[in-house]
């Protein structure tokens, strides 16, 4: 098979995709119209409404506003000094650090982390997110949605 050449139907995917053109059959236009592409700068960044948070803001992603029914995608931002509330839930966390460094407190220990590195947080794990350095923390965390 070469794959240098295309068939009419990939070709006019690959337009859609690219943004080229238009005229395309309606099946292929609402099947991309459900995928999401968007820089995250332009996701709303907000204040947490949470008890014993300080300079945290966060951007929702990917949620249930953009039909996900399994995951929820979330961008925290944390000034230096700055953290989340010390809490535990019924659910897990995967989080991944973009940006900075910090700490994550169980109520028992601290445990550093840097730019880079993964967490795993378990359901009904105390945590609480602190920045200890000098430089804005961005982390992406993912929680199932209910």
């Amino acid at each position: 098979m070469k794959t240098d050449v295309l068939d009419a139907q990939q070709q006019v995917d690959i337009k859609v995709f690219s943004g080229k053109t238009n005229l395309v059959s309606n099946k292929i236009i609402n099947e991309v119209e459900r995928m999401k592409l968007v820089n995250y700068n332009d996701v709303k960044l907000e204040l947490p409404k949470e008890k014993g948070i300080k300079d945290v803001k966060l951007r929702w992603l990917i949620s249930e506003k953009d039909s996900a029914k399994n995951f929820a995608m979330r961008l925290f931002e944390i000034k230096p000094s700055g953290y989340t509330p010390l809490h535990q839930h019924d659910w897990e966390h995967e989080v991944f650090i973009l940006e900075g460094e910090g700490n994550i407190y169980n109520k028992n220990e601290k445990k550093p982390f840097n730019q880079g590195d993964v967490l795993f947080i378990k359901p009904m794990e105390w945590h609480q997110f602190i920045n200890n350095g000098k430089k804005l923390l961005k982390f992406l965390c993912l929680i199932p949605i209910k």
